[in-house]
């Protein structure tokens, strides 16, 4: 069974993600923003 997946995780694509997790704690901890999951589920349903 082969568990490598079908791309490649490059050094731009990981920092990348590295801003998008900071920015995202940085709302979540640092403001008044919660995430609400069911309007969040809500919108990708509608969006299908």
């Amino acid at each position: 069974m082969n568990n490598k997946p079908p791309y490649t995780i490059t050094e731009k694509a990981a920092d990348y993600l590295a801003k998008i997790v900071e920015t995202v704690t940085r709302l979540e901890f640092g403001t008044e923003f919660k995430r609400d999951i069911k309007l969040h589920r809500e919108n990708r349903v509608r969006t299908r």
